[in-house]
């Protein structure tokens, strides 16, 4: 079975933070209630799309789950989601403030530290970033966010870690209306 050590590890913090997340009351000196949604509505439905390689791909709504762990005041949300076929993608931002933005995948960073993974039908992953694959690179972009219900796009160039084969997702949308 090949798999990408980041894969199994964004896969390893989805079951922890799913074990270890506290449902947090809203803060009542907030008015807002941490909404940053800068004017756009929230999500009414739950999915995870996207196109790898130009093919049309979507997650099973029963199987897309959102998970956000705070600590210290800083959060990280990972959205993760399989298909019927077996397929499966994960989405992670760490060391996030909890706005809303555009935030591009890196190696290094202070915050805002982005990793997506797709694994396709034969158990080939592939990531951005990537340690051994320099044209593993994409974007996460938040447009709703408030702390039970968010949304947004992603595109990457997923790269292996033992090949320099590579993949292109491209035109990603999530909505999920309960982050656990």
């Amino acid at each position: 079975m090949k798999t990408s050590g980041l894969l199994t590890l964004l896969f390893a913090f989805v079951a922890l933070a799913a074990a270890c997340n506290k449902e947090q009351e809203p803060d009542p000196n907030n008015n807002n209630n941490n909404n940053n949604n800068g004017g756009n509505n929230p999500p009414t439905e739950t999915m995870l799309s996207c196109k790898t390689d130009g093919a049309d791909w979507q997650s099973d709504t029963t199987n897309v789950v959102a998970v956000m762990v705070e600590v210290a005041g800083t959060k990280t949300l990972t959205i993760s989601g399989e298909a019927a076929d077996g397929s499966s993608l994960v989405l992670s931002i760490s060391l996030w403030t909890g706005v809303e933005g555009s935030f591009p995948t890196s190696l290094m960073s202070f915050t805002n530290y982005v990793a997506m993974a797709y694994t396709d039908t034969s158990d080939e992953a592939f990531s951005a970033p990537n340690i051994n694959n320099a044209a593993a690179t994409g974007t996460l972009t938040i447009t709703y966010w408030d702390e039970e219900k968010v949304s947004g796009s992603f595109s990457f160039t997923g790269g292996q870690d033992d090949t320099s084969d590579t993949m292109t997702i491209s035109e990603g949308s999530f909505s999920v209306t309960q982050v656990n």
